[in-house]
């Protein structure tokens, strides 16, 4: 390309036989994205839109960083500017979660970078970028068994989360009743039956996120029968905050001596106050600045915790 206006010489073979007719007249001269010369086999000069001049031009740096250029032809040269300028957010199509909104990412607006935005409220909340269907395993629901893990613990058709029996304990594959414990339950409650579970509002999941209940199935009481039988016990620690507690499966078989022995409400972890009555208030008890549990039933019943902060009797 030149960097001066140069007419295009009339040579003697154009001049007997024109086969011809100059579109432009100067080669390497520039008109807004086209670029005079000669781009055929004819010897005339004609505009081109050429390769460089496009539109606009993606150039990427990296995975997040995009460039915007429209090109023209400035000084005979085809030179570029910066259309525009921005940082994409991830990949196009990619869906996340904010909060319960799930969020897409996509060009929503009239700059050419990729952003996040909300497309869809979740009522029962958002995961991995898609709404959570409603949780029909909660308080008091109806399932069908779809494989029993061990003596305790089952899994439902329905459910994500497995059943874990409320209180009782039974022996680990390596301990010594194991297989008759399972199989004990995969006799009452076997694969394809209908059962029933009650959850437990003192104590609804386990560390695991498993769902604690009582599980009725073929008109049996799966948790009592495995105590009755010898092929599970009761976990005693679990007693104060269990709501099956006084149940007589549970209470005769080891929550009584648990809750008989001190009768220290669960709602007071750190020191043992017992349930009313009496009534007693800050004055009535020599502890101050402990810990009260709300996740309990009947939590704080001597209204210590007045600013319900999670600490008593403050000061």
């Amino acid at each position: 390309m030149l960097h001066h206006l140069q007419k295009r010489p009339i040579t003697e073979e154009t001049e007997i036989v024109p086969s011809c007719t100059d579109k432009c007249f100067f080669e390497g001269e520039c008109k807004s994205k086209m670029l005079c010369g000669n781009w055929d086999e004819d010897p005339c000069l004609e505009w081109r839109y050429v390769e460089c001049c496009s539109e606009s031009d993606c150039n990427r740096d990296g995975w997040y960083y995009r460039e915007y250029r429209d090109y023209e032809c400035v000084d005979y040269r085809c030179t570029y500017f910066v259309r525009e300028r921005c940082t994409d957010s991830y990949f196009p199509g990619l869906r996340s979660c904010v909060g319960n909104y799930v969020a897409m990412c996509g060009n929503f607006d009239s700059d050419p970078c990729l952003e996040w935005n909300y497309t869809e409220y979740c009522e029962y909340g958002c995961e991995m970028g898609a709404c959570k269907e409603k949780n029909e395993c909660k308080g008091t629901f109806t399932g069908t068994v779809e494989r029993v893990i061990d003596g305790d613990t089952i899994e439902l058709e329905k459910c994500k989360e497995r059943i874990r029996l409320a209180l009782v304990d039974t022996p680990e594959y390596y301990e010594e009743g194991y297989t008759e414990a399972k199989e004990f339950t995969k006799n009452l409650c076997p694969p394809g039956s209908k059962v029933t579970v009650d959850q437990d509002d003192g104590q609804p999941y386990d560390i695991y996120g498993g769902i604690i209940g009582v599980v009725y199935c073929n008109g049996k009481n799966l948790n009592a029968e495995l105590v009755y039988r010898g092929l599970g016990e009761i976990r005693t620690e679990f007693c104060e905050i269990s709501e099956f507690a006084r149940e007589e499966w549970a209470w005769n078989y080891g929550c009584r001596d648990v809750l008989e022995g001190e009768n220290c409400h669960p709602s007071y972890p750190e020191i043992c106050i017992p349930s009313p009555p009496p009534n007693l208030d800050c004055s009535d008890i020599p502890y101050r600045n402990f810990v009260v549990r709300w996740d309990v039933p009947d939590p704080d019943p001597h209204g210590f915790d007045r600013d319900k902060d999670g600490i008593e009797c403050e000061g």
